[in-house]
């Protein structure tokens, strides 16, 4: 009996002792909690966006929600087709992520990125267009960006009808990566 409770008081005193030390220091752990409770500085706002306007949807259109997003904005995309127009992102960090679900299809919507700043990145993830869009659309265009551009599990389908078709056209970009994601040139 004597020895259980000498070795259940060695297993006490390193604990008790562990106790201890977070009473000399009294802000840390306020602050370590504050840490993980508050988002990231320099964090953007998570954007949703559904063209079937579902629960939660900030956004219906993919072109609206590009124009109302602020530097260093996510915009999360609900499955869905998204049609016509073009997207400017000029000049600020964005993330553009399918959301997980059913696929994120562009029909004739393309995007330009231009003006980035070293400092500055856009990354588009898991989009996938339509195999029937019209003739002559450039999906990505990149212009003069200082700054990284991913394109991450995507699946691009190009010109098709007998049509010539830019997939992703780049032109004085410091850094663009394609990667995990499939480009297909039709004829």
């Amino acid at each position: 009996m004597k020895h259980n409770s000498l070795s259940h008081k060695f297993i006490r005193q390193p604990f008790q002792r562990t106790l201890n030390r977070w009473g000399e220091f009294p802000l840390l752990v306020p602050l370590f909690l504050l840490l993980l409770v508050c988002p990231a500085f320099g964090q953007g706002q998570v954007w949703t966006v559904d063209i079937n306007n579902g629960p939660g949807t900030d956004f219906t259109s993919v072109i609206d929600a590009v124009n109302s997003a602020a530097n260093e904005d996510v915009l999360l995309i609900r499955g869905g087709t998204y049609t016509g127009g073009t997207a400017l992102i000029d000049g600020k960090s964005l993330v553009l992520s399918a959301d997980a679900g059913p696929k994120v299809v562009l029909d004739g919507l393309s995007f330009k990125v231009r003006n980035l700043a070293a400092d500055q990145s856009v990354t588009f993830r898991g989009l996938a267009s339509s195999i029937y869009t019209p003739v002559l659309v450039t999906r990505f265009q990149f212009m003069n960006n200082a700054g990284p551009i991913w394109m991450e599990d995507c699946s691009l389908y190009g010109g098709n009808h007998g049509g010539l078709q830019a997939l992703v056209q780049v032109i004085s970009c410091d850094q663009v990566v394609i990667e995990r994601s499939t480009l297909w040139g039709l004829r």
